[in-house]
């Protein structure tokens, strides 16, 4: 499974990175690679039961920088859109098509997807900004598939 926090450092590392590492996009359509994909488990909420989840970390090129979006995918069937959604954006389905989803191939995967900014309070009472993927766009009729070759 991929790592989608970053790592731990040991007391004697190097270090030299000064950057943030944190990019707000603004709104919009965007390409994306799947950087991390991670099993999780959704505890319940009013919505939600609990269920399997799919969390995936998005690599975002803009003009801003680089962003990463994580991504909760619910494994429950009111939310079956959006898997068909998110496996037709990196070519791996085709509308109408049954797909027996194949999470160990989605890392380096590509697609397209459009970008929203969420306001939050912060733990500090600070009020802030994040970016959710809406929804996952599918790709255009004449690309070719976006994912590594013989992934799926």
């Amino acid at each position: 499974m991929a790592e989608t926090m970053g790592r731990e450092l040991a007391w004697d590392d190097e270090i030299e990175n000064e950057s943030v590492g944190w990019v707000l996009l603004p709104e919009g359509e965007y390409d994306f690679v799947v950087e991390g994909f991670e099993r999780g488990r959704h505890n319940g909420s009013s919505k939600i039961p609990p269920c399997n989840k799919a969390i995936l970390t998005l690599g975002i090129d803009s003009p801003q920088g680089h962003a990463s979006v994580t991504c909760n995918l619910f494994l429950y069937d009111r939310y079956e859109w959006k898997l068909c959604q998110f496996f037709t954006s990196i070519g791996a389905r085709k509308h109408g098509e049954r797909l027996r989803m194949n999470w160990n191939q989605v890392l380096g995967a590509r697609g397209r997807c459009k970008v929203t900014v969420r306001p939050y309070t912060g733990n500090d009472g600070k009020e802030r900004q994040a970016n959710d993927i809406d929804r996952f766009l599918e790709p255009e009729n004449n690309q070719a598939p976006k994912w590594k070759a013989g992934a799926f």
